[in-house]
């Protein structure tokens, strides 16, 4: 379903007195679900305890509270929409973020969440580009979106799209209940994330990526295509250019011709598979990103090893008109011990693309 158009337009449909008491307490009864960032989460038996969205001036946050079997960890996941249309955001590399802005973690032995927060957002639109495309660069953070929340095989999903230069993305998160049953790394608690990209126009798109990050980390490491696990400063990434952690046939075979597309960007070494890792963070849990390859342009890391970063392409490279094309990335939080990272990543990997060959 899509979401209210907002609390204040519902209230000035509100007639009777009866109804504003009745709205007012459904009010106040939301607010609290929202705001009470380390109340546990009480559903039984693992089930999704709650969906809410929270409204500001130009944004919604939709929270979702994902229960857990007995003694298992559980977590509450902020879900960032942006309303309004915002053309100063097109230019703007600061422009306000969407997707994931905020995961906490409760755990039976913590008093309160351990946070995963992301000052900005995980999955953030960043830029769409094509051959010969003009425009300011971040024009699909200028774009308004629609949004929705519903459930899907007993979990919840929240989705946003937006179109932007008669390209319509749309973004679904789903969020299952955490494995009661796992051990090591597949103890992790984790989220899917799927993009869908259409060419509404009647233009083809030629060389089209759509570029997404992952903001908030102080380290980065990727798996290398020799079996190491590379901290993103043994590559000396630029901060200001695209530097590509690609696949080992773009590097043997085509790089030539990944290197002179009209992006500006640099093959810098090839992955085993494309995976990124974060340093430990609070309760000692890493975040780790594994990413389809079908529809995988590269991956790398910005800003200073400050974002994780995936780009998107068709296929084929080319969007035609009414052509689409889908990716699918999963996050996981685990925590692995020093010196167990590759083992760790290469089982993660086996339980991502294990449950991507089931139907869907």
């Amino acid at each position: 379903m899509d979401v209210p158009t907002g609390w204040g337009r519902f209230s000035r449909r509100v007639r009777s007195p009866l109804a504003s008491v009745i709205f007012a307490l459904w009010c106040v009864q939301a607010t609290l679900c929202v705001g009470a960032a380390t109340a546990g989460l009480s559903d039984e038996g693992g089930a999704v305890s709650e969906a809410v969205w929270e409204e500001t001036h130009k944004s919604r946050t939709c929270y979702v509270d994902v229960g857990s079997p007995e003694g298992a960890a559980s977590y509450r996941v902020g879900v960032r929409a942006f309303a309004e249309d915002d053309e100063e955001a097109a230019h703007n590399l600061y422009a306000p973020y969407v997707g994931i802005a905020a995961l906490d973690i409760f755990e039976p032995s913590c008093e309160g969440p351990l946070s995963m927060r992301s000052e900005h957002a995980w999955d953030n639109r960043e830029h769409q580009f094509w051959k010969d495309r003009s425009g300011p660069l971040f024009s699909p953070r200028g774009r308004a979106t629609r949004q929705g929340v519903e459930r899907e095989n007993g979990a919840w999903k929240v989705w946003l799209s937006y179109v932007d230069d008669e390209v319509e993305t749309r973004l679904e998160w789903t969020f299952p209940t955490p494995l009661d049953t796992a051990e090591g790394p597949l103890a992790a608690l984790y989220y899917d994330v799927s993009i869908s990209v259409q060419n509404i126009g009647s233009e083809t798109r030629e060389q089209y990526v759509q570029f997404f990050a992952n903001y908030d980390h102080k380290q980065v490491f990727f798996w290398a295509a020799d079996g190491r696990i590379v901290e993103r400063a043994e590559l000396g990434l630029a901060g200001d250019t695209v530097d590509a952690v690609v696949s080992e046939d773009v590097l043997a075979s085509h790089r030539e011709a990944f290197e002179s597309s009209p992006h500006q960007r640099k093959a810098k070494m090839a992955f085993r598979h494309p995976v990124l890792m974060s340093e430990p963070r609070e309760g000692g849990y890493r975040h780790i990103i594994c990413c389809e390859e079908d529809t995988l342009a590269f991956i790398t890391s910005g800003m200073g090893s400050y974002a994780m970063d995936y780009c998107i392409e068709p296929p084929d490279g080319d969007l035609s008109p009414g052509e689409s094309f889908k990716f699918r990335a999963r996050h996981y939080f685990a925590r692995i011990s020093a010196g167990d990272e590759l083992a760790a990543i290469e089982q993660l990997w086996n339980h991502f693309t294990e449950s991507f060959r089931k139907p869907h």
